[in-house]
């Protein structure tokens, strides 16, 4: 599963050797000791390995396109496996990190907890890192105070956007930090930047140059540079609880986003690996292409020595294919989990029962749309109406049940017969058709759900019937 995810622009002093000495120094000055590899020395190699079978470190030149790729793998006493990769893309200027955890069989997949790459620190303390816009990218939180207000106004007014997420946290009345503003700075360094108030004095002036659309007395706001991603608001309340679940929820949230933006094969260990696999079978394919060319006697000593490269044609398209096969899993995988991260949250308000989803977040979206047909009966400003109006708000609503209900009339809109629009429109909807005296029509192959349309329908009025029973039904 992938946990972490950022790809950050950097400065050209961050040359191959430049990255790969910070690579030997992080290792080396790791603070756990069963995690260090010993013996690690780099002489230019395009391709070298330290390590054993439960803990090593591979580095790859991708010569072509100018890249530098580093895999760090530990395979802990309780089967957990973690992946932490380190791209260098030279041309575009780019580094990328990502940390993966999977399991071997026998691991119990219980502890969820994980640290951030600190291979960042690194990165940001040798000043290597670009600033995203006029705002450094730091490991330590931004304070923010009077003079800062337009700077903050801009970001909540949604007038400026940078490229990694704003967490803004506020002063509570009695002047206090509500979460552990340092830890979590440090926590998100990468993929967002932490505001914090420099103090509760500063709040009227910050107040209004936001238009009080900016949090304050101790609450904590997240600003997405994506549209797609609503602003969360934190409400502050005082207990010990609220520091603690708020800053988990905050990671949890704003590590989703991270993981959620797509990245290319380029900037990952396995498709540098892939690539270069796909490079070298090219390159003995335009070898042999080359020798059958030549004189019938060059072609025979060529034949024999082409066929020496067999096994490793062999061997390289077996590799290509267990490697997209693998970078398939992992990326169905990941939208797994990010589907059910999206649906029950950090702390789920209700439970999954034995039903499962018929298509991606189904059972989210119908419930919510079900609060949202509520919602509109109820009396504004009473309690029910507020909690209703903040789950439609922080559960990325996407509302396709709408869309399924607009997409089904327009399928059988002027309905005359299954022709193979209509056919092709159902099957897309999760329809399965069975012929008889009439058209069987069951959704998602549940034969708890099913209706009949007529194959020579006699009049309109029947097929609007049938698509509000539908809706009904299933939707």
């Amino acid at each position: 599963m992938l946990l972490y995810s950022a790809t950050l622009p950097v400065r050209r002093s961050l040359t191959k050797e430049k990255f790969i000495d910070l690579i030997l120094t992080w290792n080396k000055e790791n603070t756990h000791e069963e995690n260090r590899i010993p013996d690690m020395v780099w002489n230019g190699e395009s391709e070298i390995r330290f390590g054993n079978d439960s803990l090593w470190l591979e580095i790859l030149e991708y010569k072509n396109k100018n890249i530098i790729a580093v895999r760090y793998e530990k395979v802990a006493s309780d089967g957990k496996i973690w992946d932490t990769d380190y791209i260098l893309n030279l041309a575009d200027l780019k580094v990328s990190v990502h940390l993966n955890r999977s399991y071997s069989s026998d691991a119990l997949a219980s502890d969820q907890a994980y640290s951030t790459p600190h291979f960042l620190t690194y990165l940001i303390n040798g000043n290597f890192v670009i600033d995203d816009g006029n705002i450094p990218v730091l490991r330590t939180p931004h304070f923010i105070g009077e003079a800062d207000a337009p700077v903050l106004a801009k970001i909540v007014k949604n007038e400026v956007r940078y490229k990694l997420p704003v967490v803004y946290i506020s002063r509570t009345p009695e002047n206090e930090i509500p979460v552990d503003a340092e830890f979590l700075a440090s926590r998100l360094k990468g993929i967002a930047h932490v505001f914090v108030q420099d103090d509760f004095s500063s709040g009227s002036v910050l107040k209004e140059a936001c238009d009080s659309k900016n949090e304050y007395f101790g609450a904590i706001g997240i600003y997405y540079p994506n549209p797609a991603f609503p602003h969360r608001r934190f409400i502050y309340r005082k207990g010990k609880d609220f520091a603690g679940k708020t800053f988990e929820s905050i990671v949890s949230q704003v590590s989703r986003y991270a993981i959620s933006k797509e990245t290319p094969a380029l900037y990952t260990y396995m498709g540098i690996k892939n690539a270069l696999l796909k490079d070298r079978l090219d390159a003995q394919r335009e070898e042999r292409i080359a020798a059958e060319n030549d004189s019938q006697k060059a072609r025979e000593e060529m034949e024999l020595f082409c066929s020496s490269f067999d096994d490793d044609i062999s061997r390289y398209e077996q590799r290509i294919a267990e490697l997209s096969k693998e970078v398939d899993r992992l990326q169905a995988e990941n939208e797994g989990y990010r589907a059910k991260l999206s649906v029950i949250g950090e702390a789920p308000v209700i439970r999954f029962g034995n039903e499962k989803d018929l298509y991606p977040e189904e059972i989210k979206e119908i419930i919510l749309s079900i609060l949202e047909d509520e919602y509109k009966n109820i009396k504004d400003g009473t309690r029910r109406h507020d909690l209703i109006i903040d789950l439609l708000e922080n559960n990325d609503y996407k509302r396709t049940v709408d869309g399924r209900k607009k997409e089904l009339a327009r399928v059988l809109n002027n309905y005359k017969g299954m022709n193979g629009t209509v056919r092709s429109g159902l099957h897309d909807l999760g329809f399965e058709i069975r012929e008889g005296n009439h058209y069987v029509l069951t959704y998602y192959s549940d034969d708890r759900y099913y209706t009949c349309l007529a194959k020579t329908p006699s009049d309109g009025r029947g097929t609007k019937n049938e698509i509000s029973s539908i809706i009904n039904d299933m939707f």
